[in-house]
């Protein structure tokens, strides 16, 4: 995110994991897959669609690997190269459970969830990995432009273009900036945020 009190090293590291390695491994790989006339399947997510509070560098870095995803298809097509760009909600794997153990996060996702209504259970549930490896692996077979799971992001990509509109209104304003505000102070204060202890172990 790029909230004032969030480290540039973060956004850096996030940055250089979603976006520059994705370039980094099509570029490893593009040899072997232009001789074998074969297809590459990179990974967006539901967020390169929702540009949703507080995950605005996440949404960015996401977003350009879908950019770069659909201009690769047409550069690459000549050579018999297929490309596809896979979309997710929010899948059940333990990099998103240490997310959610977070205190501040898990506080909100817990108020969003008791506003009720179908659209906020949608985003703010997590889906299971058998599914999207399911998708995945029907999307490398018929080798698909788009891999989507839940099927439900379908609709949002078909209406994509008032998706900020619909998020600006959607979003509880009061609650996103009583979010924002939290996670700065957290931050201000050097409090433990679980998911970056994993990577900083992870990278040590």
């Amino acid at each position: 995110p790029t909230r004032p009190s969030c480290p540039f090293v973060e956004m850096e590291r996030l940055d250089d994991i979603n976006f520059t390695g994705v370039f980094r491994t099509v570029r490893a790989v593009l040899p072997a897959v232009v001789e074998r006339r074969g297809y590459v399947l990179i990974t967006a997510s539901l967020a390169a669609i929702l540009h949703a509070p507080p995950l605005s560098h996440y949404t960015a870095s996401k977003a350009g690997v879908e950019a770069f995803g659909n201009a690769i298809r047409i550069e690459l097509r000549h050579k018999g190269v297929d490309v596809g760009v896979a979309y997710f909600a929010v899948i059940d794997t333990p990099m998103v459970g240490r997310a959610y153990e977070d205190p501040v996060i898990l506080q909100f996702r817990d108020e969003a969830e008791r506003q009720g209504g179908r659209a906020r259970k949608f985003l703010s549930k997590t889906y299971p990995v058998s599914g999207a490896g399911a998708a995945v692996v029907n999307g490398m077979e018929t080798r698909a432009r788009r891999v989507m799971y839940p099927r439900g992001i379908k609709a949002l990509h078909a209406i994509r273009s008032l998706m900020p509109r619909i998020i600006e209104r959607g979003v509880d304003a009061d609650m996103s900036a009583r979010l924002v505000d939290a996670l700065d102070e957290r931050d201000v204060r050097g409090a433990s945020d679980p998911s970056r202890e994993f990577h900083e172990r992870l990278l040590s």
